[in-house]
């Protein structure tokens, strides 16, 4: 776990988030694969998560109303939903807690169990690195030491940091610090000319606070062409910029004040994913937000009970008003969470032009039978932009159904050349030559998807075609490399490619050891008394 990406087998993905793995796996062994456990434990750990943010809103500010109406607006709003009903939200809630907990902690100056908290939430998502500017601020000016105590006070987390870049070393290699997945379609931003780029960031942070203030038509997607590219001269970009700049210069002007903490809180965070320095996996998603929330909330909150007065009344009359007109979206939006073809067709309607929906509903009319209606989305989604691996690959799926091979399997080469780490064209076209008997060409997609993902499937596959072709030692590597020595299909192909090279004692040994772990088949059958009869 500790030495593994994120996405199985895949460190190109760039993503190192053991703890949220660890957490699924401990559930699957105790409670089973039911989702509905999954879903449960993310709703207690919003739950804790706004507890937390409580804790240290009340110990930075002694407010208790204050912190009371952040953690609250913090639980109710709907900006949360994707982080706390997709499963794989984990990561933005274990990168909470533990970060919060890393704040509370520095407070009270346990340098340790900060160290720790830290570390944790490293090993939960990348994006608690913003931790640590926020650490170093609050022991700089909350806690008001110099920079020689705040230096030997933080050096209990540079181990921690030495660690986690380590284990990720370990288990990204030379994507430590880059992702070889970023595509067009998922993060627009990274092939857009600079002006480009920075006014459509500015744009995209605008966008982000006008969802916490009015948190209605929400998505699951932004991906190209949710909304249009712009420039620095954007109305949009101007007031994403301003408000960047108003947040610095309170961040500095405040800094000796408990608020500023809670702006370094949206602040830092908001900077790791902004893609104004450096770009990420995605242009813009609401999830992104469960850090970085937290401090526009408690801003928030500081401004309504400035504004209020002496009218608390009003104000917590209001606030329960906004509690339940929060707690009606969040259940309106766990609706379109029911189901992918659910979600997607949220997001479609919402965003007409957006690609990933368009492909994913495709995707899913195919597996229901609806040709025709997949055969919609797929031309609706080439008029938007035909250079999607994904959407290549659909249109040679549709082409094969369709008879047309050649068409299917441009198509599908097409495709591998727009992401040659593509998993599904690759499958395609290997079972596509396998089905014509060009077995050689069959063989060159296999052995890059071993080397891509070496899952079982993949490996057996790409060793009884090995046999096929007349490499029975090769075929004894990949049996030996890639499968478990428990595994009926590993015992079948070494008995094989023992009986083409003629070793019938060794043959007849591993055929009939994959009899032993259930592999029925009558070729086996046939080559255990074949071998039987060859042996003196």
């Amino acid at each position: 776990f500790f030495a593994a990406p994120y996405h199985q087998r895949s460190p190109h993905s760039g993503l190192f988030r053991p703890l949220p793995v660890v957490s699924y796996a401990l559930e699957y062994r105790m409670l089973g694969s039911k989702p509905w456990h999954f879903h449960v434990v993310n709703i207690l750990l919003h739950s804790f998560n706004a507890v937390l943010a409580y804790l240290l809103l009340f110990k930075l500010s002694k407010n208790e109303k204050l912190a009371s109406l952040a953690a609250l607006l913090f639980l109710f709003h709907p900006i949360h939903t994707e982080a706390v009903t997709s499963i794989v939200g984990r990561a933005e809630l274990l990168a909470f807690f533990w970060a919060v907990l890393a704040a509370i902690v520095s407070l009270r100056g346990f340098g340790l169990l900060e160290a720790g908290a830290f570390f944790l939430a490293l090993l939960s998502k990348e994006s608690a690195l913003a931790v640590l500017p926020i650490l170093i601020f609050i022991k700089r000016w909350r806690l008001n030491l110099p920079w020689s105590a705040v230096w030997r006070k933080s050096v209990y987390l540079a181990p921690a940091l030495a660690v986690y870049f380590l284990l990720r070393y370990l288990a990204l290699g030379e994507y430590m610090f880059k992702s070889g997945v970023v595509n067009f379609i998922e993060n627009p931003l990274k092939f857009l000319p600079l002006a480009e780029r920075l006014g459509t960031a500015f744009k995209v942070l605008s966008l982000y606070v006008l969802k916490l203030l009015w948190p209605v038509h929400l998505s699951a997607d932004y991906s190209y062409s949710s909304f249009g590219f712009v420039n620095m001269t954007s109305v949009s970009a101007l007031l994403g910029l301003a408000i960047l700049a108003v947040s610095v210069a309170v961040l500095w002007k405040k800094r000796r004040g408990w608020l500023a903490v809670g702006i370094a809180f949206f602040f830092f965070p908001y900077l790791l994913i902004s893609n104004l320095a450096l770009t990420t996996g995605t242009v813009m998603a609401e999830r992104l937000m469960y850090l970085p929330s937290l401090g526009f909330l408690a801003v928030l909150s500081y401004a309504a009970l400035g504004l209020a007065g002496r009218r608390k009344t009003l104000l917590w009359a209001a606030a329960g008003v906004m509690l339940v007109w929060y707690g009606y979206l969040v259940f309106d939006r766990n609706k379109d969470w029911f189901s992918d073809e659910k979600i997607f067709t949220a997001a479609e309607r919402l965003h007409p032009d957006s690609m990933i929906p368009r492909v994913a509903l495709a995707a899913i009319d195919m597996q229901n039978e609806k040709w025709a209606e997949a055969k919609h989305e797929l031309d609706r989604a080439v008029s938007i932009y035909s250079g999607y691996s994904p959407l290549q690959n659909l249109l040679g799926v549709w082409a094969g159904h369709s008879g047309d091979q050649k068409a299917a399997e441009g198509y599908f080469i097409k495709s591998a050349e727009l992401n040659p780490k593509s998993i599904n064209p690759r499958v395609n076209l290997a079972n596509l030559y396998i089905k014509q008997k060009q077995y050689q060409k069959a063989l060159e997609h296999l052995v890059v998807l071993v080397e891509l993902n070496p899952a079982r499937d993949f490996a057996v596959k790409y060793g009884y075609l090995l046999i096929a072709v007349g490499k029975s030692n090769e075929a004894i590597s990949v049996a030996n490399k890639y499968l478990s020595t428990n595994d009926a299909e590993y015992f079948s192909i070494l008995g094989t490619a023992y009986f083409n090279n003629k070793d019938y004692i060794r043959a007849l040994e591993y055929l009939l050891k994959a009899k032993q772990y259930g592999k029925s088949d009558p070729a086996i059958d046939e080559m255990i008394n074949m071998a039987g009869n060859k042996i003196p």
